[in-house]
């Protein structure tokens, strides 16, 4: 049970930036512009995150995911959705 809740942990700390990622990448491909303004949106709204466009467009998407799985991690344990 514990290896369990320790995969359902795991994976609703990533789907949710899994997910965001995929979307922003695909939507980059038609407006560039609105997708990063959008992933600043969802990242500021979900996890109190102070991003702009210019902070993702001058990071390297796979810092981008590691710092949103490490907000995601933070979101989590401090069972925000709960609250």
């Amino acid at each position: 049970m514990s290896k369990t809740e320790e995969l359902y942990t795991k994976r609703e700390i990533e789907y949710p930036v899994e997910f965001v990622m995929q979307m922003t990448m695909s939507q980059a491909r038609q407006n560039p512009t609105q997708a990063l303004a959008q992933l600043a949106s969802w990242a500021n709204t979900r996890f109190g995150l102070d991003w702009d466009e210019e902070k993702i467009r001058t990071t390297p998407p796979t810092k981008v995911r590691e710092e949103l799985i490490e907000a995601s991690k933070e979101f989590v344990a401090n069972s925000v959705i709960d609250k």
